[in-house]
């Protein structure tokens, strides 16, 4: 139940357009499911998105 709450903040504060009106199955493949690298720079630790 927490992350099916979680899941519709997320949709109500932070997504526009095509996700924000999404089912929560395909929310879920788009955004949690989505390959990310961790890149180093200077003390900061980041994730960095594919371009695609």
């Amino acid at each position: 139940m927490c992350a099916h709450d979680l899941l519709a903040w997320t949709k109500l504060l932070a997504l526009d357009g095509d996700l924000a009106r999404s089912e929560p199955k395909r929310l879920r493949c788009c955004l949690l499911h989505t390959a990310d690298r961790i890149v180093n720079t200077g003390r900061r630790r980041t994730g960095k998105l594919a371009e695609d």
